[in-house]
């Protein structure tokens, strides 16, 4: 079910992880590191938060694994 959306004018990038309605959400600064592939194609997104709060919510927060 993961997707990603890239918005090609403006860059910014949709990680949609799950179908759920999200109940809560935070914003703050952040370290994004993007990794492609040779064939252009995002191998990961690493994000470093620089902002304490958001640290703090994003520990607090689980993965589900399949």
């Amino acid at each position: 079910m993961p997707e990603v959306h890239i918005d090609s004018e403006f860059g910014n990038v949709l990680i949609i992880l799950s179908n759920k309605k999200p109940v809560k959400s935070e914003e703050g600064f952040a370290l994004v590191t993007v990794g492609v592939g040779d064939d252009g194609e995002v191998v990961y997104i690493s994000i470093e938060p620089s902002d304490e709060e958001l640290a703090k919510f994003i520990s607090s927060a689980r993965v589900h694994h399949r």
